[in-house]
């Protein structure tokens, strides 16, 4: 009888000790599901950080290139229709005029377009726009054509 007390008292420290090795397999199993929830979490917040950073330094692109074409536009001799690139933003000036008794008010609006695209941006979309204006005084009209600058026209006396 004692015999048969030893085997069953070995038994079931075998079967103790194999529990314990599968309770600790699955602990390590739940440990490592959670461990890769959270590292894919981590690394989809690190992403979207980056695709928004990018996206935010391609507006101050894009503001800092519808500031130069505005101001391009505003000097004395400013260009109509004025087109500027820079590392695939492209601005545009549309010049629309309104006559006074004493001059003309020329307003323009700066639109800068993304003609890459990337991120949240699709190509050719419009990232940017700018509007601003300046009085010629004396100028009686006719806008030049595009490519032309205003102080070159006949009735620009800013010329």
């Amino acid at each position: 009888m004692q015999r048969k007390a030893v085997s069953d008292v070995a038994d079931r420290q075998a079967r103790k000790a194999s529990w314990h090795g599968k309770a600790f397999l699955v602990e390590a199993l739940v440990l490592l599901v959670f461990l890769v929830a959270s590292l894919s979490i981590l690394v989809a917040l690190f992403v979207q950080a980056r695709t928004e950073a990018d996206e935010g330094e391609r507006l101050s692109q894009a503001v800092q290139l519808a500031q130069n074409a505005a101001e391009e536009f505003a000097a004395p001799a400013g260009s109509q229709g004025l087109a500027i690139e820079d590392g695939g933003l492209v601005a545009t000036v549309q010049v629309g005029e309104e006559a006074h008794e004493s001059g003309s008010l020329l307003n323009a609006t700066v639109t800068v377009v993304d003609e890459e695209g990337g991120g949240s941006i699709e190509a050719g979309e419009e990232i940017y726009r700018l509007d601003t204006a300046r009085y010629v005084p004396g100028f009686e009209g006719g806008l030049p054509d595009a490519g032309a600058s205003a102080g070159a026209s006949a009735g620009d006396p800013a010329a």
